[in-house]
């Protein structure tokens, strides 16, 4: 409900612009951390880390249900030098200072907290843990039902199958007394939590997300035509 607040210092910089940009998303499970102070030490600690001077701009966005962050770090820092992450901070350390600055603003989660987290998990449209647990039991496309109940705390896994039930990417089968899942659903959630408007857009048309495909010009090559509608 409330309008997109903008800042950082790349549109000074604006001439250093690289056709190379690091794009992160912030997004705090804690509604009450102040989002602006959250990217900023963010910044300098990933600037501490790096070596780097960063010329980033950081976009707060409210039209999901929680409040999260856009941002890009230009891909030349401040004093022009080019910037490369190595592996460790992209598998491993972004996530990690992410978590440890927001323990620094509102403290360690309570129990509840975490059970809330892995509750609201079930129903999300991104990648989460219980996917990864899902994904390694999944043979042919199928998970067993019976499979799903040696699971620890199996409620949150059949929640997680009901919600990609209702988004399109499984079905319960009862003969085999199995769920089918679709081989592409993983890429499809990384596809909703990147791009908001993609579910909107299945919705509106009426076209299961296994059919509607994201068109990467980078990949697939350019498209010729006249711009009907944007999402």
């Amino acid at each position: 409900g409330e309008e997109t607040n903008f800042y950082g210092n790349f549109y000074d910089n604006i001439d250093k612009a690289d056709e190379k940009q690091f794009r992160i998303i912030l997004s705090p499970e804690h509604q009450g951390i102040d989002l602006k102070v959250f990217t900023e030490k963010y910044i300098s600690t990933l600037e501490a880390s790096t070596g780097y001077d960063f010329l980033y701009l950081a976009a707060e966005h409210y039209d999901t249900a929680h409040k999260h962050v856009h941002l890009i770090i230009n891909g030349i820092d401040k004093s022009g030098k080019k910037i490369q992450f190595d592996k460790e901070h992209i598998k491993h350390l972004f996530r990690s200072y992410a978590s440890n600055i927001c323990t620094s603003l509102v403290g360690h989660r309570t129990n509840d907290e975490i059970n809330e987290t892995k509750y609201n998990a079930s129903f999300s449209n991104r990648l989460t843990f219980l996917d990864k647990d899902i994904v390694s039991n999944i043979k042919n496309n199928t998970l067993k039902r019976d499979t799903i109940a040696r699971f620890s705390q199996s409620n949150l896994y059949i929640n997680r199958l009901l919600h990609l039930e209702s988004l399109g990417l499984c079905f319960f089968n009862s003969n085999k007394d199995s769920f089918i899942i679709d081989k592409e659903y993983t890429k499809i959630l990384q596809t909703l939590s990147r791009y908001s408007s993609f579910l909107d857009t299945s919705k509106q048309f009426n076209i299961p997300l296994s059919d509607l495909k994201l068109h990467v010009p980078s990949k697939n090559g350019s498209i010729s035509g006249i711009i009907k509608q944007r999402f």
